[in-house]
């Protein structure tokens, strides 16, 4: 297909073509299908019987107990910026005695 100009390269790494223009000599009828879990995701593509292609990926399952860690020590980045600064309530315009 390269060679006689139906085809282009369209990445090396993984080589994949691209056609030039649409065809009906080479179409292939293919089966995908995708299973969406909560901690798998399973993927695959079947034609006549046979997989073309099978894959698996799993999820990340520790992002929440990351993200409440990560809140926790902003919150104490903040707190350890203002040691010596008198308290919030304590420091109001309208509070204060003229």
């Amino acid at each position: 297909l390269l060679k006689q100009g139906k085809a282009k390269v369209k990445n090396r790494i993984p080589f994949t073509i691209k056609m030039v223009e649409d065809t009906t000599e080479f179409i292939q009828p293919i089966i995908g299908g995708m299973d969406t879990g909560s901690k798998n995701i399973g993927c695959a593509a079947t034609a006549n019987g046979k997989v073309l292609y099978q894959s698996e990926v799993k999820l990340r399952t520790d992002i929440s107990k990351k993200m409440q860690q990560r809140a926790m020590y902003r919150r104490t980045r903040r707190g350890r910026k203002c040691r010596y600064r008198p308290a919030r309530w304590a420091n109001r315009a309208s509070l204060r005695k003229t």
